[in-house]
Parts: structure tokens; sequence; C-alpha cells
């Protein structure tokens, strides 16, 4: 899909979502490797604005460095803004946050493009406009409001892959370790009454199993522990989170994996009609559809199976 603009509409980022008609949670992202925008930091105009102290400036220039290059996972949403005045174009981007219950992908980062190039050539902050009409004066236009635009958006499916129920685990371990090294988490509200200041958080991928009309989240509950000497925020547990594919509705948390609940489940439940058409030894055959939190590379193919 493309989308004919000009600046002046799109004089906010949030003006760009706006016009694709989409929110950021709901976008595609792709993972990016440290190594694709290692030479594109620049500071630019936000930084001037955010910093309130003297040498503000050159300490946020250290802290992006460190913080963007070492310890950041960046991601980029299947969208860009190409500016033909530029010989390039824009994506937006973010950075991945941690056990957050805020917005998943905040719109807080910039990336710019040269035609033909695959890595960005300016990594910064702010808003696209500020951004494009800093570089247009270099260009010889003046006008930066009358310059025309695209927006093109990628209609690519969401990542997902699929693999049989038996597999499931192995999967997971081999295409999301990152999501579980890095704790990329949302925060739940409560699934059951919890004692005392208790938390539960999911990783930000799931597993469909249509057959049974289930889906399922794997997560950690958390508690705060409370003493004479203060409080401290403490993991408790892993947990497994079950919902209705009709109606979203939580079922409850347990402390099996999904092979295990699945197994339980059929036990209990067998005589219903849509399980009482699997036969006890083709549970293990049961197609999985993992819906992945981003692309690990924007060339990866999906939907997929994937070889063990």
């Amino acid at each position: 899909m493309t989308i004919p603009c000009k600046l002046g509409d799109i004089r906010t980022n949030a003006a760009i979502w706006a016009l694709i008609g989409k929110e950021p949670g709901d976008a595609v992202c792709t993972l990016l490797e440290p190594e694709s925008f290692a030479d594109a930091y620049r500071l630019d105009e936000y930084y001037s604005k955010h910093s309130r102290c003297p040498g503000g400036y050159v300490f946020l220039a250290r802290h992006e460095r460190i913080h963007l290059y070492h310890t950041a996972r960046v991601l980029e949403y299947d969208f860009r803004i190409i500016v033909p005045a530029l010989n390039g174009y824009f994506r937006i981007a973010c950075e991945r946050r941690d056990e957050r219950k805020e917005q998943l992908f905040p719109a807080n980062l910039l990336l710019f493009y040269s035609d033909g190039s695959d890595t960005p050539d300016v990594l910064s902050r702010g808003e696209l406009y500020d951004m494009a009409a800093y570089f247009l004066p270099e260009c010889g236009t003046e006008h930066p409001d009358e310059v025309k635009c695209t927006i093109e958006v990628s209609e690519a499916p969401a990542p997902v892959i699929w693999c049989k129920l038996r597999d499931l685990e192995d999967v997971l371990h081999k295409t999301l370790a990152d999501v579980h090294t890095n704790r990329e988490m949302i925060e739940l509200e409560f699934m059951r009454q919890p004692e005392f200041h208790f938390y539960q958080y999911v990783y930000d991928y799931e597993v469909q199993i249509p057959a049974l009309r289930l889906y399922f989240r794997y997560g950690i509950e958390a508690d705060v522990r409370l003493s004479a000497y203060g409080s401290g925020f403490e993991w408790v547990d892993d947990c497994l989170l079950v919902y209705d594919e009709a109606d979203g509705k939580g079922w409850g948390c347990c402390y099996d994996t999904i092979p295990q609940y699945v197994d339980r489940h059929y036990r209990k439940h067998w005589r219903l009609p849509y399980l009482y058409r699997i036969q006890p030894d083709a549970l293990a055959e049961l197609d999985c559809r993992i819906k992945l939190p981003y692309r690990m590379c924007r060339n990866e193919p999906y939907p997929q199976s994937i070889e063990l």
C-alpha cells in the first residue's frame, strides 16, 4: 500500500501513524543487528532541547553511543517514508523495552537510508519532519511543507512459525532464546487473587493450537517481598497462561509446559466434539502456530515451518 503526502501532512510522527491507520503496538517490526547501524549515530535538534544542564549535550552523546550500540535492541517498523528530494527514505524504529506495562513499541527512534542502501546513514530521535527539514536546505529546498513524500506500507504477513506439538519446546528454545534472555515481557492484570503484592509477566509471543481452540503464553510470576528492612522485587516461578481462542478469555495459570497441559486437557475433556475426533496418539502431531514478537531479519520468509 502506498500513501502520497507532503511533509506538511506529517509534522509529527503521530500523524504518520494516523495516515497508515495503525497503532505502534499492532505494527510488524524487524530486529536490527547492532552492526547495521554502527556508523549511523548522529545528534540532532532533539538533544539540544532535552539537555537541561551544562555539559548535558556531551553526556547524552556518550550515553547514546554506549546504550544504542552495546545494550539496546533496535526494532524497525514495517513501513518507510520516501522523500525523493533527499534521495532516500526514513524508517521509524524503537527500542525493545523489558518488563513493561506501557505500549510495546514506543516510536522513539528514527533511521534515514540513502537510496540503494541496506543500512541506515543516520540514526537519531525526535520527529521525522524536524530531521527532514534540517537536511533539506543542503539539497536546495527551502519550503519543507511542500516537499512530496510517499509512505510505503508492507503487506507482508506478521511473522509466524508452524511446527508440530512434539517439536514445540525445541522450536521455542531455538527461535526465541533472545526473547527469554532479554526478558522481553509485558505485565498482565491479575489472573488469580494475589497474596500480598503479586505480578505476572508474559513473554511477548503467543502459541496457538487451532485444533484445541486454545492459545498460550509463557510467563514468570513475581512478588514484592516485604520485610523489616524494606521490600524487594523477586521472580517467583515460571508459569503458563491459557486462553480461549473464541473470546480471548483466560482460563487460568498453571505450571506445566504446553505439551503437558495439552495431554492433561485432552484426558479431562476428550468427550468434547472437537476433541473426540483426535486420537490420543495423534496429539503429538497437532499443528502449532507461534506468533513471533518481531521478524529476525527483513528478508526472512514468513509464515513457515521449521526444520530441527
